[in-house]
């Protein structure tokens, strides 16, 4: 396949290539030449590539018997300058040639002449004729040998000139001819003449001649025609290329058509890494055989060593075959008397080897024309370039699949740490990314088009962002799939806490919710086993799409050699190994109920033995090396330590499940004893880490410290940092949002991006072919819908090893301001007191004295609640800024809004003093606060630590309930059990989510009485902690064990019907008579389905409206119209549908997948919905879900209606009833509430009558 680049840019890109490849084996090829213009005697008494390498360590080293020293390493550099520019200028001219000459062979004259002066000289008409036509591979191997005449031609002077260099650089031999230190007398030599060569002689200064005086001599020996000399042998030597492409395709086929047929009977047609190495140095090898004869009288004759005037190609094969060449004599000249050795000597006299002896043994015949054959191929061998930045094709590609050119695209190429940013086109095919430039397709000057014909997809970007695929360093996708169901969950064995030998690639579930992940741009995953036991076996990274054999097997990316066989070859190239650790709670006092140090002594006891297994397959090894097999046995296979084995050899990327400094020391102390090294830890909360969440955290005791900020901090400090997903506990569709949040809080946008595409790639031990838009690279790509950083974004296609993911992708419309980088606020002071606090720095609000007022200046609108309409703006600025706005706050409420002039902006500051406070918000807002729902937030601090929570109520479909209780007639209050100054609650005030509805927490039917409480209060007597005692009555219609899902539905039909004693009755009494909603959670349509029908048959008989709300509602879009026929609202939890259990399998994901999302169904369908949280440290990003709502939306939700979602229809869901003049107001610096890059700096609490001050460090105050 030819490159699709420009001509210029081809040879460009080959000479530097080409250029970089002989620097890295020069110093062989200058050994190579001297052994081509060695005598045949000394060539013959040097031997081959054993003589060389001895030559090569005397010309750095000399020699201690001789009394020579050695020159350094500079000195197997001569000539370097000379042969860089010779190979650039060859190379420039091949590419050049080659490119233009295809061109010419497939478009014609016409297509190929693009200069315009030219085109009139030579005639050329505008337009070509006929088909073009694609050159066999003949014609190519043809074009390809006139390209390389016609290069040489242009290079052969710089050749000449580097090769005299490299032969003048002989100086530094012995003089005696003994120039690697090793000669002994030569046979029938005169004794004395011998022993005057083995005694020290002073040692002669090296002259170093420059490029300019080889030139002068090589004119003034033979004229301008000395600067061609050999070039007819250099010309028919252009045919090397093509020979060693012969060869090439030759044994490629030999090493597919070998193989075994796949159990799909497919063969793939592709080398792997290793084959194709071998297979092109044995091809360059066969080619140099054939061809060494010619490359032997090139250099003889350019170098003019041992040559006549006269001296032919034959007349120079002729000597090498007879063994007479003499690299002494030049022109015909014996070599210069003693009595004239002032006289400086012809360059081809100037080898300082003064012995020559005729009857000495010699190489001659066959030998004499291989002469230096050997170090000839060793060099070859060794400038064999890097496979995969020049295969051909991926290991992973599918037959079938279409080249595709993605044009006009703003690539984040992940080089230059991750600060390259790039206009260009890709072009993908046979799964790599084949070129990256300008790719002018319209024109088609570089045969593009011919090239591919109509196989060519072509997908304009239109300026879009395209990125790496996402990478997540962490998940459980496949081994703990998704819906949950107990016939798949793999994850974790409970067989015991060390279990190096299971492996999670056994496990793999291949009808696991990948498509999900792939719509959110995640290419390729990390699966690793559980952390329920201290080693809990083997990960292994996979390639997220369906293969066409569709086996766990086949989604491996690099699988390890040991998937299929218990003890490969330790000699094959390295393929990366994974395993997973983890220490702390999850293996100690979770799942085995032992402590910290039983779960590392398991870990040293079994590193112990992996190292006497290691030891005594070492000791094996070296018998067996010292040829002592007496009673040496079998090797010591230890299959159950195996993987530890290869851990201790460096063969395997350790993962570790740690958070706190006590276990990660300890992981640490464990890696130094047995001294292996740890890829990354996971999880980890204070102290340095790479693997984290971006606020996930306080879920239990080790996670209390955790901190938003980490990724900035740990950046600073040098550490590496990833986002991962730990799918499912976050869907791994929604990675990138990791990665935003991590820039939010402060983490460079460039490592932002890499912490889940080249960072992520280079942990894994994949960055050679994963997490860079580089040529060669794997053809993974994702294409957003904006920025990849701003929220809510969104891929419009995702490329797994070059095929297209999303079949129909549907794609929202943004403003163009969302391709630019997103601004973020400024958390530098949060961040340095999270370090200075240990990670649990004060979040309490400031809150001023009531008798002050405070102004606002500089505001950009102001939106407040509405008792009929609902959430409505008050005041809004010109788009250009020009009319700011104030906000006069006095006793907590605002008694004005609007311009400077109507609120008296200059009265109130010529009052001043100190009950006047002046905040400039320089362009910020004044709106609503946010209320949560879904979460048991206000009665838990850590969800797994029982003392810190409220607890789970009784149900009595499944329990007896204590009598002392009231029995079956008890109804819980979520009231009476609420803790305030949570963490998660004091976060969630801080970013804008003012209040929270909470129910209590329950496992079973009965959910209880629900509360409204403030989020930001200290206790329950303080003034509006508690906003109202008893909002709903809750219950779940689930899929539980028990009881059935009929039997939930007919109690509720016997509630709503009969009568009950009790709390019970009472409550459910005035759900019947319409004054308080019942809210149920139910997630499957079926279950929504019977209870709207429920619905119906209550009302039928009661002719009372019920307030009916659906909470979960993972499937009530499926009857949205249905839901706002019968006035039922709806709150969605998750805002962003996933298929955690069976009832949520039937989900609608929205974009790219679906054009709607679930909330979007539900609005257009007239539904009143709301949306919320599953766990409570999940509130404060109540206004990232919001705004991602919004964006989704695509301008078909207001801003109103979208701050409404997040609160008034909460309220209004979950039965609050309050005045609008009472409703808390945040106060956002630098834009509205939903705006990324806008920071909450205080709330207007009417309850309190005072202002909440969040931070005021980086917001004027005066």
């Amino acid at each position: 396949m030819t490159s699709t680049l420009p001509p210029l840019v081809q040879a460009l890109s080959g000479s530097v290539g080409s250029a970089s490849a002989s620097a890295l084996t020069y110093p062989l090829d200058l050994i190579t030449t001297r052994l081509q213009l060695d005598s045949p005697q000394n060539a013959k008494r040097r031997g081959g590539v054993q003589g060389g390498l001895r030559l090569l360590l005397f010309i750095v080293y000399g020699s201690k018997r001789k009394q020579r020293p050695g020159l350094g390493w500079g000195a197997l550099y001569d000539g370097l300058r000379a042969d860089l520019s010779a190979t650039m200028l060859s190379n420039f001219f091949y590419f050049y040639f080659y490119s233009f000459l295809r061109s010419l062979s497939t478009h014609g004259l016409s297509a190929s002449i693009t200069v315009p002066a030219l085109r009139r000289l030579l005639g050329v008409k505008e337009g070509r004729t006929g088909k073009p036509h694609k050159p066999t591979l003949f014609e190519d191997l043809l074009l390809g040998f006139v390209a390389g005449v016609a290069s040489r031609a242009v290079s052969t002077p710089l050749g000449i000139i580097t090769l005299r260099l490299q032969a003048e650089a002989a100086e530094a031999e012995d003089p005696d001819g003994d120039s690697d230190g090793s000669v002994s007398p030569v046979e029938g030599a005169d004794p004395e003449q011998s022993r005057s060569r083995r005694s020290p002689s002073p040692v002669p200064k090296v002259e170093r001649t420059g490029i300019a005086n080889i030139a002068r001599k090589i004119y003034e020996e033979d004229g301008l025609k000395g600067f061609w000399k050999g070039f007819g042998t250099s010309a028919l030597l252009s045919i090397n290329p093509s020979i060693t492409l012969a060869f090439f395709q030759l044994f490629r086929k030999i090493v597919v058509y070998s193989r075994r047929s796949s159990p799909t009977g497919r063969v793939s047609q592709n080398l792997r890494p290793l084959e194709a190495f071998f297979v092109g140095a044995f091809a360059n090898s066969i080619a140099s055989t054939i061809l060494y004869p010619l490359i032997l009288a090139k250099k003889r004759l350019q170098t003019g060593a041992g040559t006549t005037a006269q001296a032919t190609l034959l007349s120079v094969l002729q000597e090498a075959y007879l063994g007479t060449y003499n690299p002494h004599a030049h022109h015909g000249q014996d070599i210069a008397a003693p009595n004239s050795s002032s006289v400086r000597p012809s360059l081809g006299r100037r080898s300082k080897s003064s012995y020559y002896d005729a009857n000495a043994p010699k190489l001659e015949g066959v030998e004499g024309l291989y002469q230096g054959l050997k170090m000839q191929i060793l060099k070859g061998f060794f400038n064999q370039e890097d496979e995969f930045g020049q295969r051909s094709a991926s290991d992973r590609f599918e037959e079938g699949t279409r080249p595709v050119l993605i044009r006009n695209a703003k690539i984040w190429t992940g080089k230059k740490n991750g600060t390259q940013i790039i206009d260009s086109d890709i072009l993908l095919d046979k799964g790599i990314i084949k070129s990256i430039g300008h790719l002018d397709v319209a024109n088609d000057p570089d045969g593009l088009l011919s090239s591919y014909g109509r196989d060519l997809v072509i997908v304009d970007a239109e300026g879009a962002w395209v990125t790496p695929g996402i990478v997540d360093v962490h998940s459980h996708l496949g081994d703990y799939p998704s819906p949950m169901m107990s016939g798949a969950i793999d994850a974790n064995s409970f067989e015991g806490t060390i279990e190096p030998w299971l492996r999670s690639l056994d496990a793999l579930n291949t009808h696991d919710t990948y498509p999900l992940s792939i719509a959110g741009g995640v290419t390729t995953s990390l699966i690793l086993p559980g952390s329920g036991n201290a080693i809990g076996g083997q990960g292994f990274v996979i390639k997220l799409r369906e293969t066409s054999e569709r086996s766990p097997s086949s989604m491996l990316l690099e699988p390890p050699y040991h998937i299929n066989a218990s003890f490969p070859n330790p000699n094959l190239p390295r393929r990366w190994r994974h395993m997973k650790h983890a220490c702390g709670e999850n293996p100690s006092n979770k799942i085995y109920h032992v402590t910290r140090m039983d779960t590392i002594w398991a870990l040293r006891d079994a590193y112990t033995s992996a190292k006497k297994a290691k030891e005594q397959q070492d000791n094996f090894c070296s018998q067996a090396l010292s040829d002592n097999w007496k009673d040496l046995g079998e090797f010591p296979d230890a299959l159950q330590w195996e993987s530890l084995v290869d851990v201790l050899r460096g063969r395997v990327k350790i993962n570790v499940h740690c958070y706190e400094a006590v276990d990660l020391d300890a992981m640490v102390r464990l890696s130094n004893e047995f001294k292996f090294p740890i890829a990354a830890f996971h999880h980890a909360s204070e102290t340095p880490a790479i693997a984290l969440f971006a606020t996930n955290s306080r879920y239990k005791r080790e996670a209390y410290r955790s901190s938003e900020f980490a990724p900035r901090i740990l950046a600073q400090n040098g550490i590496t940092v990833l986002m991962k997903s730990d799918h499912p506990i976050t869907d791994s569709r929604h990675l990138i949002y990791e990665a935003q949040q991590a820039y939010y809080y402060g983490l460079p946008h460039n490592l932002a991006l890499a912490s889940v595409t080249s960072n992520a790639a280079e942990v894994l031990g994949m960055g050679h072919r994963i997490g860079y838009v580089k040529e060669g690279y794997d053809a993974d790509l994702v294409i957003w819908d904006s920025h990849p950083l701003a929220l809510g974004a969104t891929p419009k296609q995702v490329f797994i090893d070059g095929i297209r993911q999303l079949q129909h992708p549907f794609v929202t419309s943004k403003p163009d301001n969302f391709q630019r980088l997103p601004r973020v606020p400024n958390f530098g002071n949060e961040a340095e007191l999270a370090v200075a606090y240990d990670g649990l720095p004060p979040l309490e609000a400031k809150k001023s004295p009531i008798e002050k007022t405070t102004v606002f200046t500089n505001v950009k609108s102001v939106m407040q609640r509405h008792p009929t309409v609902g959430i409505q703006t008050v005041f809004k600025a010109e788009s250009d800024g020009s009319s700011l706005g104030i906000v006069v706050v006095q006793k907590g409420k605002i008694a004005c809004s609007g311009d400077q002039d109507s609120c008296g902006l200059q009265a109130l500051q010529k009052r001043g003093g100190d009950d006047v406070e002046f905040v400039d918000l320089e362009g910020g807002s004044v709106a609503p606060g946010l209320t949560s729902f879904g979460s048991p937030l206000g009665l838990e601090h850590i969800n797994e630590e029982p003392t810190t929570n409220d607890g789970v109520i009784y149900d009595p479909l499944t329990e007896k309930v204590p009598e002392l209780l009231g029995g079956d007639t008890a109804l819980i209050m979520a009231s009476d059990g609420l803790e305030f100054e949570s963490r998660d609650a004091l976060l969630a005030y801080r970013f804008g989510v003012t209040s929270a509805i909470t129910a209590p927490k329950s496992s079973g039917f009965y959910g209880g009485l629900g509360v409204h409480f403030s989020t930001g209060a200290a206790h329950r007597m303080e003034r509006g902690a508690v906003i109202q005692d008893v909002t709903a009555v809750h219950v779940s219609v689930r899929h539980f064990e028990k009881p059935s899902i009929s039997t939930q539905v007919a109690t509720l039909r016997r509630l709503l019907k009969g009568k009950a004693d009790g709390l019970v009755g009472h409550y459910f009494e005035k759900v019947k008579t319409g004054h308080i909603p019942l809210v149920i959670e139910a997630h499957s349509a079926d279950i929504i389905a019977t209870l709207i029908i429920l619905k119906k048959e209550i009302e039928a008989e009661s002719h009372i409206p019920l307030k009916l709300t659906i909470t979960g509602a993972a499937e009530a879009h499926m009857l949205a119209d249905e839901l706002a026929e019968a006035g039922v609202g709806v709150i969605l939890v998750p805002s962003r549908s996933f298929p955690h259990l069976w009832e949520d399998r039937r989900i609608l994901p929205g974009p790219p997948l679906t054009s709607q999302s679930s909330i979007m169904a539900l609005h257009q369908a007239s539904v009143v919905v709301g949306i919320g949280c599953q766990e409570i440290w999940d509130a404060r990003n109540l206004p990232f879900d919001v705004a991602w709502a919004a964006i989704e939306a695509g301008g078909r939700l207001s801003r109103e209606d979208a701050i409404a979602i997040g609160s008034s229809n909460i309220e209004r869901l979950l039965g609050v009833e309050r005045d609008a003049d009472s409703v808390e107001l945040v106060v956002t610096h630098g834009g509205d509430l939903l705006d990324f890059h806008s920071k909450v700096v205080a709330v207007i609490s009417p309850a309190s009558r005072t202002v909440s001050f969040i931070d005021t460090k980086d917001t004027a105050r005066i």
